[in-house]
């Protein structure tokens, strides 16, 4: 499948675009999301999903067209679990529910910016060593036990490796102050929970 930098470059500004549209019309103005509206999103990118995986399809072939539905489908399948760690975090965290929406907005670039990153650097690593695999592998099954060593227990986001390491390096104040992810309190800088918050859920 020939893919032309062009064609790249106007799928993310596609996304850019959608992202955009999310901060404007929804998560700019902190509410409470009722069901008719999510519901309404939800179909709204499903669609684009669905118009995105035709398209693949007559310009590529059944081939790639399969394929695209059906990594769509298991990374729609997958996204159940995130969602259910989202209500961990938001709840464990005390994030008012009119600043969910944008937590989530904001916490999913994160991790998006943060997957981009491991995956090039990953895929540079296997180009250049083939030993890689093995020690990739080895991180797997190493995170596995760890997952199967606890799978009774709910995951702890303060136990996270980068929300504690940030504790460290910044203090942070016990209220939530807006949508502000610092402030200043008699001429000192503290982060606030929606940063923190937003980090648990980023990483």
């Amino acid at each position: 499948m020939d893919i032309s930098q062009g064609l790249w470059a106007a799928l993310i500004l596609g996304i850019l675009g959608l992202i955009v549209l999310d901060f404007v019309t929804v998560s700019r103005k902190p509410h409470d999301v009722m069901f008719k509206e999510a519901a309404l999103w939800s179909l709204f990118y499903i669609g684009i999903a669905i118009a995105f995986g035709v398209w693949v399809w007559t310009s590529y072939g059944s081939t790639f067209g399969t394929e695209y539905f059906a990594a769509y489908l298991v990374e729609k399948s997958l996204s159940v679990d995130n969602l259910f760690v989202f209500i961990i975090i938001l709840t464990q965290f005390a994030v008012p529910s009119i600043y969910h929406q944008r937590v989530l907005l904001f916490g999913v670039l994160l991790a998006l910016i943060f997957r981009a990153i491991f995956i090039a650097l990953g895929a540079a690593a296997l180009e250049a060593f083939a030993f890689t695999f093995v020690i990739f592998g080895a991180i797997l099954i190493y995170t596995g036990y760890g997952l199967f060593k606890h799978w009774d227990e709910d995951p702890d986001p303060s136990e996270n490796v980068m929300v504690r390491n940030i504790r460290k390096v910044i203090p942070f104040t016990d209220e939530y102050h807006g949508t502000k992810l610092t402030i200043k309190e008699a001429g000192k800088r503290y982060g606030t929970p929606m940063l923190l918050v937003m980090i648990a859920i980023g990483a």
